[in-house]
């Protein structure tokens, strides 16, 4: 898994961060599955670019179906550095 997230600031006309993430996950039941991964934060609002490195993992859990709505529960916690 990898997903590139973008963040406006400011009424969306300036950059302040971006979020690069990437993941490994593993369905332990067909409703439960665990993810591990590393997120690479460049901030570009103010001076000079700050680079944050994040650690995270994740828990997500999918309840049984209700009247063709499916919900999902995310469980996340970062490290950051």
């Amino acid at each position: 898994h990898v997903e590139v997230q973008p963040r406006l600031m400011h009424d969306g006309c300036e950059l302040g961060l971006t979020l690069v993430r990437s993941a490994l996950g593993l369905q332990v039941h067909p409703r439960v599955s665990i993810w591990g991964g590393y997120a690479w934060v460049p901030r570009t609002l103010g001076r000079g670019v700050q680079h944050e490195q994040r650690a995270w993992e994740q828990l997500l859990l999918t309840p049984p179906v209700k009247n063709r709505w499916v919900s999902t529960v995310r469980l996340r916690v970062e490290q950051r550095w």
